[in-house]
Formats: C-alpha cells, sequence, structure tokens
C-alpha cells in the first residue's frame, strides 16, 4: 500500500486510482521527451561551432580565442 509520503506524485496509486496513475505517468513522460529536441538543438549548435572553430584558418582562430 502506498501513502503520500512513499509516493508524492500518485504514481504507485490502487484501485480506483488506476485511470489517474496512468495520466501521471503519461504526462511525466510528455514532460521528459518534451526536452529530448532542444537537447538536439544545443549539440547541434555546440557541434556546428566547433567545427567551424577547427577549420577556421590561423588567423581567423586567434580572432576568436
Amino acid at each position: 500500500m502506498s501513502d503520500v509520503a512513499n509516493d508524492p506524485f500518485g504514481l504507485f496509486g490502487m484501485g480506483s486510482a488506476a485511470p489517474a496513475v496512468s495520466a501521471n505517468l503519461l504526462k511525466a513522460q510528455e514532460i521528459a521527451l518534451g526536452a529530448v529536441p532542444y537537447v538536439g538543438v544545443v549539440i547541434g549548435i555546440f557541434g556546428s561551432a566547433l567545427l567551424i572553430m577547427m577549420l577556421a584558418p590561423d588567423r581567423q582562430r586567434r580572432g576568436i580565442d
């Protein structure tokens, strides 16, 4: 049996709380997966900047530094 102290988000309810459990899990999954595109964009921007810096001539590289 779960209580609020051990299960603050109500993810492991029993009995009639079963539909609420699946709704809570779906909401948590939606929030977690919503960050994936943003992380991908940040990694892409960082990779592009690193590639440009590595391919830049010495004079431009010194200017960037």
